[in-house]
């Protein structure tokens, strides 16, 4: 899986789905297993 492609393809979909929202705001999709253990790491989601 590529994964770079995945979260390519899941800011395309926010942006699709919520397009005045997100208008001018940041958007960062982060892979669960990058995030550190304070908010939940690889372990629960």
């Amino acid at each position: 899986m590529d994964m770079e492609r995945v979260i390519s393809d899941a800011r395309d979909l926010c942006y699709r789905v919520a397009p005045a929202e997100l208008s001018g705001s940041p958007l960062w999709v982060i892979p669960q297993t990058s995030l550190p253990p304070l908010f939940g790491a690889n372990t629960i989601c």
